[in-house]
């Protein structure tokens, strides 16, 4: 699968690493890098600049490179690897580009939107530091705007609880305790003032987590007949969770917002 999700003849195929297998394929006049390991994410190679998604990976070998090179970017990989780890709940986080990390998550949900027949937007773009909120825009299927704004929900202590060796702590959640920490998520975007560009057709909120208790089938239940009451600029809210194998896919629930 190529940058754009569509399907290309892969022209060369390399070792796996611990995490996934990756292959190459060309695509125009540049080669691309796919991560395959239900990420959805991807890495452009344009000689040695590049745009950057979350990769785990131990040996490289990349079309029209040279030995140097390709030992200059497989060091760069191994720096930017290690700099992704959070260590706990970490699968969408990328510290070294925020604006690459909020694009990916967007562009992961459009992809598992698609997956289930299910897509309505396209042509993903950063609006990059300082013109966010929202963090993305995207084009709806009807050339409507569409405004995206990114939020992370995830337990501070158990963070810091990992950090500090307790690796094993896992954070609990309640019905209540997921239902309180997606309304506060939610009202914290939820602000007409601090919005920009736009005007925006439909506006939209993606909180994605990797806590290791929140998969679907644990929170569907929860959420499916729950109401999210009284937004006055968020039309349609997403829950994205980090891969899972059961499902091939990141998988999401739209959240009921009534607004």
């Amino acid at each position: 699968m190529g940058a754009d999700g569509r399907d290309r003849a892969p022209s060369q195929s390399w070792a796996s690493s611990p995490t996934g297998c990756c292959v190459i394929a060309k695509t125009d006049a540049n080669p691309i890098l796919i991560i395959n390991q239900g990420l959805f994410d991807y890495l452009k190679i344009t000689g040695l600049k590049l745009t950057l998604g979350k990769v785990y990976v131990t040996s490289i070998k990349a079309l029209n490179m040279d030995k140097d090179k390709e030992t200059e970017l497989f060091r760069f990989l191994q720096d930017a690897g290690k700099q992704t780890r959070r260590g706990y709940s970490d699968f969408f986080n990328w510290p070294t580009d925020r604006e690459l990390e909020e694009w990916s998550i967007v562009d992961t949900l459009k992809r598992s939107l698609e997956k289930s027949k299910a897509g309505f937007f396209e042509q993903i773009t950063s609006r990059g530091r300082g013109n966010d909120p929202p963090d993305c825009e995207a084009t709806l299927f009807n050339g409507r705007k569409l405004g995206i704004e990114v939020t992370e929900l995830v337990d501070q202590q158990a963070i810091m609880a990992y950090k500090n060796g307790d690796v094993d702590q896992w954070a609990e959640w309640s019905q209540e305790k997921l239902i309180n920490s997606i309304t506060t998520r939610l009202k914290a975007k939820d602000i007409s003032k601090n919005i920009k560009g736009g005007p925006y057709d439909i506006y939209m909120v993606i909180i994605h987590t990797d806590e290791p208790i929140l998969n679907f089938d644990y929170i569907f239940p929860i959420l499916s007949p729950y109401i999210f009451e009284f937004y006055s600029i968020i039309d349609r809210a997403f829950l994205l969770m980090s891969y899972d194998q059961k499902y091939k896919l990141c998988p999401y629930i739209e959240l009921n917002i009534s607004n």
